[in-house]
């Protein structure tokens, strides 16, 4: 049985020989192909496990830069509170001063007694003579502790 196929591989051993190194030299084409393919592909995923470890990073700073944010949004938000708390406390004590001085400009607006009036009332003093003859013609106050008699 060996005989037989050497007999009918013989004639074409040429050809299969030739074949042999096409097909080696096919594979050889289509293995330098796939390891090109195959660099390309590696690195196109360095190149997106680059832009993966950037965007995590990204992430997580926005993440970090959101929870800074939010504090301080909470603390803005307080004093808020305070402020507004303040500025109503201080409303209010301007409502109350000006109902004081309503109170106030209401009362000064009154007369005076007719005794107090007296006491601003002087004529039109020129000179320090005229002054001591004003004074001498008024009713002098009583001493201290003593008793008028009228």
């Amino acid at each position: 049985m060996l005989s037989l196929l050497s007999r009918f591989i013989q004639p074409f051993a040429g050809y299969l020989i030739v074949a042999a190194i096409g097909i080696a030299l096919t594979m050889a084409g289509v293995i330098y192909q796939q390891q090109d393919r195959l660099s390309q592909l590696q690195q196109t995923q360095g190149a997106m496990l680059q832009s993966l470890t950037q965007t995590s990073q990204s992430y997580f700073d926005l993440k970090q830069l959101s929870a800074e944010n939010q504090q301080a949004q909470a603390e803005l938000r307080t004093l808020l509170a305070s402020v507004n708390s303040t500025s109503q406390y201080r409303k209010n004590k301007i409502e109350e001063l000006k109902r004081e001085l309503s109170d106030v400009k209401a009362w000064a607006d009154t007369l005076l007694p007719d005794a107090i009036r007296r006491l601003h009332q002087r004529p039109a003093i020129s000179g320090s003579a005229e002054y001591r003859r004003w004074l001498s013609t008024r009713d002098p106050l009583p001493v201290a502790g003593e008793q008028s008699y009228q």
